[in-house]
């Protein structure tokens, strides 16, 4: 026994950093969920209206783009894939879809000049081999933040496996294949540019992720006040971080199929009302509503970083954290938008006097995470992710999980002992629990306190820890192909 014991601390001492195995094994698995798994239904649709946007080009008819997505979406085009309906229409910038036209132009040209069909699998390849390479990417620049801000090499070193390791980022980026990565990579390139002192290209990169995906400035305004003080540059620099969304604005305002097809989806989705949803309802004389807690807290988080004047690059990394967390806790979310949370989470760790409690937090939170998702997103979000990739297309793999396999019914019928109310619950609290222990982390740094060596130092175990709950999904996804 003594013997087993010294081998594990053995293989558990990770004060050198990680081995080059860990690497390798984090990155196998970014490679087996990247070829195993994917959303096939939105994943499809959107290369599809990508294609679209390469017909545009050639067709001069980009300024049509919306208009032309709609009749598709209304005459059927899009039957293999989407119900024939506006909800098939172009729900995104126009940036997302000018990327992957891009991304699949080569494959689209072959297509029209051998006037032949190219399988959609071969789409699917290239895109995902895009989706690894920024993921390799996204990983250097953790390393580049990390340098910047003068962390140790050994912390370096584990920040780096951390992402790239990143259960949110297997799951919600990876495994799901929505286009959030391309708004977390200029997200990302922001906070680089940020720390080194590079404001314009901070502002371009940060208005580039909120052109990709607007939730990207719930992190981005709490870094911009913690580093601006002065009111009229705020808004200049909020300003500017709208950019692309206002340019969008501008040039689309002619095309009706644009207004038409925002407000159709505004009114299915409810964006704008999700941040209300959660609070509590108050009343003045005639006037009726609800004060939702998502914007209570938001709004105290950017009085925290506005009223900060000693500037940290702990601060920079958790006030966006608390802002992702109380958007998890106050506001109906979709699985694939929690990937902005990502560089947040795995740069605290690097600050944390507690890394076995944020990994055990984090652990919890993506067991509950993946509960609840397998609760609210029957067969889309759940071990039927494994229907949709690429090697399960090529050999024939298919989950046949069914009301015996899969989660959900395996959660409200086999365990109906427990409250479905329980997951979300957990899942709630595990999300303010890690914000408790990243603002006592603050606290104690604030106040310099000395570090426990036992406590702060980095484990094998506990990182790996934080991406158990994914890999026993994948084990489980693949049990309900046999």
């Amino acid at each position: 026994m003594e013997r087993i014991k010294n081998k594990f601390s053995q293989w558990n001492e990770g004060s050198n950093g990680p081995s080059k195995y860990d690497m390798i094994a984090a990155l196998a698995i970014v490679l087996l969920i990247s070829c195993f798994f994917c959303f096939l239904k939105d994943f499809k649709l959107t290369v599809m209206q990508s294609l679209t946007f390469d017909s545009c080009i050639f067709n001069g008819k980009v300024h049509k783009f919306y208009s032309v997505v709609n009749a598709q979406a209304l005459s059927g085009y899009y039957d293999s894939v989407w119900e024939n309906s506006l909800s098939a229409g172009a729900n995104y910038s126009i940036i997302n879809y000018a990327t992957l036209g891009i991304v699949c132009l080569p494959l689209y040209v072959i297509e029209k000049i051998a006037k032949t069909a190219v399988p959609f699998v071969l789409y699917e390849v290239i895109v995902k081999a895009v989706f690894v390479a920024i993921t390799l990417y996204m990983t250097k620049l953790v390393g580049d933040i990390c340098s910047l801000v003068s962390m140790d090499e050994g912390r370096s070193k584990w920040l780096k496996f951390a992402f790239l390791s990143s259960p949110i980022l297997w799951y919600s980026c990876l495994m799901i294949s929505q286009m959030d990565i391309f708004s977390l990579l200029f997200l990302m390139l922001g906070i680089r540019a940020s720390i080194k002192g590079r404001k314009r290209y901070e502002l371009l990169f940060y208005a580039l992720s909120v052109f990709y995906k607007p939730f990207a400035l719930i992190a981005i305004i709490p870094i911009i006040l913690l580093r601006e003080k002065r009111i009229l540059y705020i808004f200049r620099d909020v300003l500017f971080t709208l950019a692309g969304l206002l340019f969008q604005n501008v040039v689309y305002h002619f095309d009706s199929g644009y207004a038409r097809v925002q407000e159709y989806m505004g009114e299915l989705y409810n964006f704008s009302e999700r941040f209300f949803s959660s609070g509590f309802e108050t009343s003045r004389n005639v006037y009726t509503a609800n004060a939702g807690f998502f914007v209570i807290s938001f709004v105290i988080i950017c009085v925290i970083a506005y009223s900060v004047r000693k500037f940290d690059y702990h601060l920079m990394f958790a006030l966006p954290f608390a802002s992702w967390c109380a958007f998890v806790v106050f506001v109906q979310w979709h699985p694939n938008w929690l990937v902005f949370m990502i560089p947040f989470a795995v740069m605290i760790l690097g600050y944390s006097y507690r890394i076995k409690l944020q990994c055990a937090i984090e652990c919890v939170f993506m067991i509950f995470f993946l509960l609840v998702n397998s609760l609210g997103w029957l067969f889309n979000y759940d071990n039927d992710l494994i229907n949709g990739g690429i090697l399960s297309q090529v050999f024939g793999l298919t989950s046949e999980g069914g009301e015996f396999g899969t989660i959900r019914p395996v959660l409200t019928d086999k365990l109906s002992a427990i409250p479905v109310d329980f997951y979300i619950s957990v899942l709630s609290a595990a999300a303010i629990a890690m914000v408790v222990a990243a603002a006592m982390d603050v606290y104690r740094r604030r106040k310099e306190f000395s570090y426990d060596i036992g406590e702060a130092k980095f484990e094998r175990g506990v990182m790996w820890l934080r991406s158990l709950p994914v890999l026993c999904f994948i084990v489980y996804s693949f049990a309900t192909c046999i």
